[in-house]
């Protein structure tokens, strides 16, 4: 199952992308920038120095895929480390990449962009490791390995060097349409732009796209309800780069609570009474968050494609 994908674009004009990337669940340390990313129109996360980025993926399965995208900007260096799992390291001198123990045979440059995936098979005992899609090292994974339910994955920069992120996923092979490896991804953010189902409340005026899709958000905007089951939902006019190859379509949430109670957020993709989709976040927090959520199929459970991309509302519901 395609569990998490992130491509930071929902940071976009951030003055403090520390703070966004907090609220987006990653812990910081140093301080990160935005930067263009691998499609000009997107943005990277950029770690400056030793500045780093760590997030804890949790799956008790038993194959679990980690993808980004890099950029290294004037050194080569460790390209993430995966704890009690794997280090991969790029080598200063010949530019290949190692992993548990093993060597790969691709020249990585600097100053370029590379997709790295690395999967944790614990049937097989095996790590491997795909560069721009292609298996470049095998090797047996560690004992420590097996064990293993929180990943705890860090990557980090170096001094006096620049270290770009971009385009996240995190795979299981519980049931889904995906139960391994699919390769490089390009994400692309799409925001609302026409109103569907309206049962929330805005903080002004009639419509409700228009408050929720700032980038930065701008304060005092936005949509708020504490009646359980109201829904609003809207469409996006984002013409997507690649209909033909439309893997899944995710969605990133700010919110927060205004009590203790125990709202939770549901993230629904579908328009109300039809049929829907939905992840629900019990989670929620009085201080505001990032809740995410990845659709596979359509509402339907049809793959996706520019016509269903274009026709399919999305947006939030008030749970229980």
């Amino acid at each position: 199952m395609l569990k998490f994908m992130d491509g930071f674009d929902q940071l976009r004009g951030w003055s403090d992308v520390t703070d966004g990337l907090t609220k987006c669940g990653y812990t910081v340390t140093g301080t990160p920038t935005l930067e263009e990313g691998r499609v000009a129109t997107q943005m990277a996360v950029s770690l400056p120095d030793a500045a780093s980025l760590k997030r804890v993926f949790t799956s008790g399965a038993t194959k679990v895929v980690f993808g980004f995208a890099f950029r290294a900007i004037g050194k080569r260096h460790t390209l993430v480390t995966i704890k009690d799992v794997a280090t991969v390291t790029w080598n200063e001198t010949d530019g290949k990449i190692s992993a548990a123990g093993g060597t790969g045979t691709a020249v990585l440059l600097l100053d370029l962009w590379y997709y790295i995936e690395v999967v944790l098979d614990k049937t097989t005992s095996t790590i491997e490791v795909y560069v721009n899609n292609g298996l470049d090292i095998t090797a047996p994974s560690p004992s420590s390995a097996n064990p293993v339910t929180n990943y705890e994955v860090t990557w980090a920069g170096v001094a006096t060097a620049q270290y770009l992120l971009d385009d996240f996923q995190f795979i299981d092979n519980q049931p889904g349409k995906y139960t391994g490896r699919i390769g490089p991804i390009q994400i692309t953010s799409r925001l609302p732009m026409v109103d569907v189902d309206k049962e929330w409340s805005p903080s002004s005026g009639t419509d409700h796209y228009p408050l929720v899709y700032n980038q930065p958000p701008v304060e005092g905007s936005y949509i708020q309800s504490n009646t359980s089951g109201a829904m609003d939902t809207f469409l996006s006019n984002t013409v997507i780069p690649d209909t033909q190859n439309i893997l899944a379509v995710g969605m990133t949430v700010l919110n927060k609570k205004s009590d203790v109670d125990n709202r939770q957020l549901g993230m629904v993709m579908g328009q109300k009474g039809s049929t829907q989709k939905e992840v629900i976040d019990a989670a929620l927090s009085t201080t505001e968050k990032y809740s995410y959520a990845v659709f596979e199929t359509n509402p339907a459970g049809l793959d996706w494609n520019d016509e269903r991309l274009s026709e399919a509302p999305f947006g939030v519901a008030v749970r229980p």
